[in-house]
């Protein structure tokens, strides 16, 4: 935000907040701080970020719902000091990028009434700070630290906030031209700036994804080689077995090894054969035909695993292409094969898409590359709660109705969008459906265990939060197309 959008948007949000009742704090997105304040019969919601090259300080309409997981301990210090409370005054001390807002509250029972004050530095690196009614620094918050700022201590404001400095805007300013835009224009033009940065954190998603596919499939195959070179030294052992039984006259129970001629080498030298001193002599024997039995059975297969992965890996180096030729994270996954397409659905073998339907879950893409798992029935349900799903993988479902166990799969923390569409598909397949929407629950898999006694499918669920959910027929539509 420029200087000139920064002192409107203070003049708005003063005319529209100023006297009313904070009723509600949270964290939509990270280094954001939405606050519920209703005044004069409405609620406004007031949006106060701090994000690297999008600081901004605004009413918003559309607000995303909270994500679910671990709340950060600036946003809890802020319920606990901001709501339930009045907003007393929004200024902009000096007329550069911090702007205050204080806020005043009862703190005993003798009525006394004491502030607290939410700062926002706007700055391309800013920070949210929460000062006691003395100005003492009581937390911080957002990507440019303390700034040498002290709990306990008194807040100075930033150097590089000068009123007369240059006004330099973040990314994106100057899309404006004319009047200084209001809150609604600012919501527009944020929305996009976080479109385009939800869809490059869908990139790196994407190129995770692939990288990881990479090391996993490398480390198969580097195992796999090890195992050949193992199956093709055992089956030597066919020769070690034939000399062992030409020499059975050597061979007693209790032998730890035993010495032979070797007559398959030209020159006969003598060979030291290791011996199971427990096993009985045909017994010892068998030990090297069995092993040379399974070298012949296990080569074919490792051969062919092996042909496999080395086509997978070829796969996965062209979908890091076209992700770095500008494709999108959806067709890099496509040729990767995380995300068959159509024509590769079509072309599979019938055998081989029978066993797939018996064994593979149902499973949707979603904005960011994770797989969506949502179960069909109450033993598929079972199988991809408590054995598909990892600890810290999130599991939806729709609130006191039957319907579908939803896991979103993946490593690290899915982003909002991942979030809202698996909710869409739990509502989507539950009984929610038929009213439109209503309450999903989310929680980390480890929250969730079989009840003792229970049939398949059944759950018992602690520490979950809720998402109010309203079914969007397009958004519904989308996800069922991108079905893996």
């Amino acid at each position: 935000m420029t200087l000139p959008e920064i002192a409107a948007a203070v003049v708005e949000v003063t005319a529209a907040l100023a006297g009313g009742a904070v009723v509600r704090v949270r964290s939509p997105w990270p280094h954001h701080l939405s606050l519920t304040v209703r005044c004069r019969g409405r609620n406004h919601e007031l949006l106060v970020g701090v994000a690297p090259d999008m600081a901004r300080l605004h009413l918003v309409v559309d607000a995303p719902p909270t994500p679910p997981g671990v709340v950060p301990p600036f946003v809890l210090r802020a319920r606990a000091l901001l709501r339930p409370a009045r907003v007393v005054g929004i200024e902009r001390p000096g007329g550069g990028r911090v702007v205050r807002i204080a806020v005043s509250r009862h703190g005993d029972a003798a009525g006394q009434e004491w502030q607290s004050t939410l700062v926002a530095e706007l700055l391309p690196r800013g920070r949210l700070l929460l000062l006691d009614g003395a100005g003492r620094v009581l937390m911080g918050y957002g990507p440019g630290g303390m700034r040498g700022l002290k709990i306990g201590e008194a807040y100075t404001a930033p150097a590089e906030d000068l009123a007369d400095a240059e006004d330099v805007a973040d990314a994106g300013a100057g899309v404006f031209a004319g009047p200084v835009p209001d809150s609604a224009a600012l919501e527009s033009r944020y929305a996009g700036w976080m479109a385009v940065a939800h869809r490059v954190e869908q990139r790196r998603q994407a190129a995770r994804t692939l990288g990881g596919l990479r090391r996993r499939v490398a480390r198969r195959l580097k195992n796999m080689q090890a195992d050949l070179a193992r199956h093709t030294a055992s089956e030597q052992s066919a020769r070690t077995g034939e000399l062992l039984a030409a020499h059975r006259h050597l061979l007693r129970r209790g032998l730890r090894e035993v010495a032979v001629t070797d007559w398959f080498s030209d020159a006969c030298p003598q060979l030291v054969v290791p011996l199971r001193a427990e096993c009985t002599p045909e017994e010892n024997i068998e030990v090297f035909f069995q092993a040379a039995r399974r070298a012949r059975r296990g080569i074919p297969v490792l051969q062919q695993r092996i042909a496999e992965a080395m086509a997978e890996l070829e796969r996965v180096d062209a979908a890091r292409r076209v992700l770095d030729e500008g494709g999108t994270p959806e067709a890099a996954l496509a040729v990767a094969g995380i995300f068959p397409s159509p024509a590769a659905e079509a072309d599979a073998p019938a055998g081989r898409k029978a066993a797939d339907a018996r064994f593979r879950v149902r499973a949707f893409l979603a904005s960011d590359g994770r797989q969506i798992r949502v179960g069909r029935s109450s033993t598929e349900n079972d199988r991809i709660t408590f054995r598909m799903a990892r600890g810290n993988d999130l599991w939806l479902h729709a609130r006191d109705v039957p319907g579908s166990h939803v896991v979103i799969h993946g490593k690290g923390e899915p982003s909002q969008q991942t979030i809202q569409e698996a909710a869409q598909l739990a509502a989507h397949f539950s009984r929610l459906k038929q009213e439109g929407g209503g309450e999903v629950i989310c929680t980390p898999r480890k929250n969730v265990r079989r009840p003792k006694g229970g049939k398949p499918g059944q759950a018992l669920v602690t520490g979950e939060k809720v998402i109010q959910v309203r079914l969007d027929a397009g958004l519904v539509a989308r996800l069922l197309a991108r079905r893996v």
